[in-house]
């Protein structure tokens, strides 16, 4: 290994990043290494802070495994920098050897239809952000409050999420480190009836059987499958019996459609086939409008006039892609940034010399928090090769990184985001919780700084 320290940016706290720190301590073996951990927000941690749903406390706990990080010498946290807009990448490579940007999937997925930008639609990155307390995440006051029904498009666990948080008591979300904002938001709801509507049948969902079965165990909340959504084409019959995964879910669907209609104070409908055609909706959205399909058919939008959805709420939950803003180039199948095995390409397919990704800005949004450690082993092996073969630049003199961070303004440290979150255990005490997280910039800036 070379005797200069090596110096590695790592752009993004959350799993991906924090695994490949983890990774390339491993790898380098004790050689002398600086590994600075950057982040837009003021606290690390990414989509287990902000993504994960409050009451999945035992996921959330997770972010403990990678406190030992910060403990450990050469390792820190700059927190409160955006790369791109408050820092740009160029000066950034300027002052490490490597740049290694685990960015994730900031933006959702859009349906593409007529109405998508009406008042009370949004996308499950920005709903999600909201309950889990993201400073940039912001829902307009009175939100469920317009009416009874809400609707939820999208088959995967980010959609049963949002229909979990929004019928379950919110007595069950008290003891959580949901912010009080949003406790009371939710206890003020008037949502009864949550229609979680899926574009394509059975066979094509990509729910996890214990996040599908915990809607059933919801206090007072009734789960509401039409068995005619049940029925399977022969090629989607093939699928299903062919996937345990699948056979499980499907076994939970046949069960719930067979079971006894009884009244609860919530419900959720799962639709299936049912395609979004349009939001309809003056001053904010008042319906979706959907087309049913047949099984092994495909909607057709020319149709005509579908069955009308009430709802007050909308929240899409179809995806998410990165953004373009770091001038780099984001591959059209993956809608992740274009790379090679983790080493980001240019237009042309080459390698860009000491530049890295990982997670979701690597893959595309896929995969569970685990699925982040061997996708982070793989792009840190391919730098630390790199780094062996010659291929970094580690003879050029780096600009110094302080005085690259004295002109991005008011930065958090290792030990900044550590005085935040002693004021949210102190609060959470407070309030009989574990925890009470603060969802305000401003206000963890003055924390860290004071």
């Amino acid at each position: 290994m070379n005797a200069t320290p090596l110096r590695v940016a790592v752009v993004g706290a959350g799993p991906s990043g924090l695994y490949a720190v983890e990774a390339l301590r491993e790898a380098l073996d004790g050689s002398p290494a600086e590994i600075d951990v950057l982040d837009g927000l003021p606290v690390p941690y990414g989509l287990l802070r902000h993504g994960v749903a409050p009451d999945h406390v035992k996921i959330k706990k997770l972010a403990e495994a990678f406190r030992p990080l910060w403990d450990g010498a050469g390792v820190r946290f700059i927190g409160n920098v955006h790369i791109g807009s408050t820092l740009p990448l160029d000066r950034l490579r300027a002052s490490y050897h490597a740049v290694v940007l685990a960015t994730g999937a900031q933006l959702g997925g859009t349906l593409g239809v007529p109405g998508e930008d009406l008042p009370g639609v949004h996308d499950s990155a920005t709903f999600v952000g909201w309950y889990n307390g993201h400073p940039e995440a912001r829902m307009a006051p009175g939100l469920l409050t317009r009416g009874p029904d809400a609707v939820v498009v999208g088959a995967g666990n980010v959609a049963l999420d949002v229909a979990r948080v929004l019928t379950r008591p919110v007595d069950d979300l008290e003891p959580t480190d949901a912010p009080r904002h949003v406790l009371d938001a939710l206890r003020g709801s008037r949502i009864t009836d949550v229609h979680l509507v899926m574009r394509r049948g059975p066979a094509a969902m990509r729910f996890t059987p214990m996040e599908l079965r915990e809607l059933g165990r919801l206090d007072d909340v009734a789960v509401r499958v039409r068995a005619v959504d049940l029925v399977l084409s022969e090629a989607d019959r093939r699928t299903v019996e062919g996937d345990r995964r699948l056979a499980i879910l499907y076994g939970v669907l046949q069960k719930w459609a067979a079971a006894p209609v009884e009244d609860a104070r919530r419900r959720i409908h799962l639709r299936f086939r049912s395609t979004p055609l349009r939001f309809v909706g003056d001053a904010g959205v008042e319906a979706l409008e959907i087309v049913r399909t047949p099984p092994g058919g495909t909607a057709d939008p020319g149709a005509g006039t579908g069955e009308r959805l009430p709802a007050g709420l909308v929240v899409t939950a179809i995806g998410h892609l990165s953004d373009d803003s770091l001038g780099l180039p984001i591959d059209a199948r993956t809608r992740a940034l274009r790379n090679s095995a983790g080493r980001v390409t240019d237009a042309g397919g080459s390698p860009v010399p000491g530049l890295y990704t990982v997670g979701w800005a690597k893959r595309g949004a896929n995969g569970v928090v685990g699925t982040n450690r061997p996708c982070a082993e793989e792009t840190v092996a391919h730098l630390v090769d790199d780094l062996r073969a010659g291929r970094l630049d580690t003879a050029t003199v780096l600009r110094p990184v302080d005085g690259l961070l004295a002109t991005v303004g008011s930065w958090v440290s290792t030990a900044g985001w550590r005085t935040i979150e002693e004021a949210e255990l102190r609060r959470g005490r407070d309030e009989g919780r574990e925890r009470a997280k603060i969802a305000d910039r401003a206000e963890m800036l003055a924390i860290a700084n004071g």
